[in-house]
């Protein structure tokens, strides 16, 4: 058994083990499984528990706490300082609601130190994680997500893998990445947010598939030669999701902070479509940088061909910026009469994108 390893668990250590987890868990010893060729620490299999126990998360047993088709209820943790350094694997497992946050009396970022990994489990609600610096390696492989995912993360020390996974509701992905951040083959049914992340190393999208349009707005890749885009499919993205990620987007919380408790502009048709058009813009903006990043990176990478696809919608949206910034007014026909002179999808199916993606070069 695991020949040649040196950080093998003994049985003393395992006894142990099975101690800790059966207090954090309030689990019969008896139900808990020694050391095997697949786990090199402790196993609980077929388990129901009301909440996920934080003392998974605190306790310094170092080797791997390892749960096989188990069902948790919610997780709510808010933490001061820091977490300890256990080793938790899941494996067809089963989660509700999980908040992972931090204090929300200091406000301070505190530092998650476990390493986790999550294969083939199922995610029912949301998935909260925010203001955290990861100092220990994330996998998630062959999960699916039913709800929200978001991490609001500082720093990410160590590198995250997400492979293999399907998002049915919105992703959210902030911080910087220290070290590799791989996406593979998973799937984005709904809007995948990337924008202001920063990746030092590896950043992998292989196979990936954007259903609904990505935001990669002000998103920096600092080796964009070590960016992987290769078999990404945004064949699902046209004019129209464009139109309809503006519609589903604009309204952010700084759009419901300008009209919040305001009645004078509530009343107000024509300054509550001002302020509407205004953030409309924004997000019109926002999603043309979105598709210039993804752009430049594959023209630095000489992949002209796929370049053209991102550049294309790129000229949508800005032709949607520029749809905006005409129309003044809620009556104002403008915008109807803007979009019939000036766009037509065929328009951009005949472009020659080779010119102008050699005179970017060029400049």
């Amino acid at each position: 058994m695991y020949k040649g390893r040196d950080d093998l668990i003994s049985p003393e250590e395992a006894e142990k083990g099975v101690e800790i987890v059966s207090k954090i868990c309030g689990v019969d010893k008896e139900k808990i499984h020694y050391p095997t060729v697949e786990c090199n620490g402790v196993n609980i299999s077929n388990q129901e528990f009301d909440f996920f126990s934080t003392g998974l998360l605190d306790t310094d047993f170092k080797y791997e706490i390892k749960f096989t088709n188990c069902k948790f209820g919610c997780l709510e943790y808010f933490c001061l300082y820091k977490t300890s350094n256990s080793f938790l694997i899941f494996e067809n497992c089963e989660f509700d609601y999980i908040c992972l946050n931090n204090d929300l009396v200091t406000n301070n970022t505190f530092e998650l130190n476990n390493k986790l990994y999550f294969f083939d489990c199922k995610f029912n609600e949301n998935i909260d994680i925010g203001k955290v610096n990861i100092n220990a390696e994330i996998k998630f492989n062959g999960c699916i997500f039913k709800d929200v995912f978001y991490f609001n993360v500082k720093e990410y020390l160590a590198s995250i893998k997400i492979k293999n996974c399907t998002f049915y509701k919105s992703f959210f992905m902030l911080g910087s990445f220290k070290n590799e951040a791989r996406f593979d083959n998973s799937i984005f049914k709904d809007y995948a947010d990337f924008h202001e992340c920063e990746f030092e190393k590896t950043a992998s999208f292989y196979g990936v598939r954007f259903e609904k349009a990505p935001n990669f707005s002000a998103c920096y890749f600092k080796e964009p030669k070590a960016v992987n885009l290769t078999n990404v499919n945004i064949d699902k993205l046209d004019f129209k999701s464009l139109e309809q990620y503006i519609k589903d987007n604009y309204q952010d919380g700084n759009y419901k902070n300008a009209i919040k408790n305001n009645e004078k502009i509530q009343k107000d048709e024509k300054e509550l479509y001002r302020i509407e058009n205004e953030h409309k813009l924004r997000c019109a903006k926002n999603l043309k940088d979105s598709f210039r990043v993804i752009k430049d990176v594959l023209i630095n990478q000489n992949n002209t061909l796929e370049a053209q696809e991102w550049h294309k919608l790129e000229l949508y949206a800005k032709e949607k910026e520029l749809e905006i910034q005409l129309s003044k007014n809620k009556n104002d026909n403008l915008k109807k009469e803007s979009k019939n002179q000036v766009y037509n999808p065929k328009d951009y199916e005949k472009f020659n994108y080779s010119k102008i993606i050699s005179l970017i070069i060029f400049l």
